[in-house]
């Protein structure tokens, strides 16, 4: 666990304010007791860096040139994108939004954890990419709240990619690509 302080908060914010579409995400404050409803829902309790990002935004779409590039050694199989091999696309975010059930953590939770019991019964669904693939945040241990990637496409083996041990490093690995 690392202690989330005031340096890294700006520079978290500052980060994910450079990467955001700011047509198509919604950045609304939300009260704390939002955060702690659904963390009762969810029966679980977010790291400080979810619980800043929740606060902020109710979803948040990315620049069509962001990416997520793996760097731990891992047997994903991607495209190389602009030079970069091992990356994908980071296209949104899920948070707080009962009133668009694509973009509401909870709602989409519920959703995938229903289809995909065996899979993601132990992740919370954060985000994604338009045709299917998902970015899950681990709720139990090991590897509690680590950013992992699902391959929908996956039929047997390996379906979950870790991605960073926190949604900090997470977020402050998705870079701006030129095309």
């Amino acid at each position: 666990m690392y202690i989330f302080n005031q340096y890294m908060k700006e520079n978290f914010m500052n980060h994910l304010n450079s990467l955001h579409d700011e047509y198509c995400s919604l950045k609304d404050t939300i009260n704390s007791s939002e955060i702690i409803l659904l963390e009762k829902k969810l029966n679980y309790e977010f790291p400080e860096d979810i619980r800043l990002f929740l606060g902020i935004y109710r979803s948040v779409y990315f620049r069509d040139n962001c990416f997520f590039k793996f760097t731990e050694n891992t047997d994903i199989l991607l495209e190389k994108v602009s030079g970069y091999e091992k990356s994908i696309t980071v296209e949104y975010l899920n948070g707080i939004n009962p009133n668009n059930n694509h973009n509401d953590i909870l709602e989409i939770t519920r959703k995938y954890v229903s289809i995909k019991e065996d899979y993601l019964k132990d992740y919370i669904i954060i985000g994604g990419y338009t045709f299917g693939d998902l970015i899950c945040l681990k709720r139990t241990e090991p590897e509690k709240n680590h950013i992992f990637y699902w391959d929908h496409e996956m039929l047997q083996g390996r379906l979950l990619y870790k991605m960073a041990d926190s949604f900090y490093k997470f977020i402050m690995s998705i870079e701006i690509v030129d095309i």
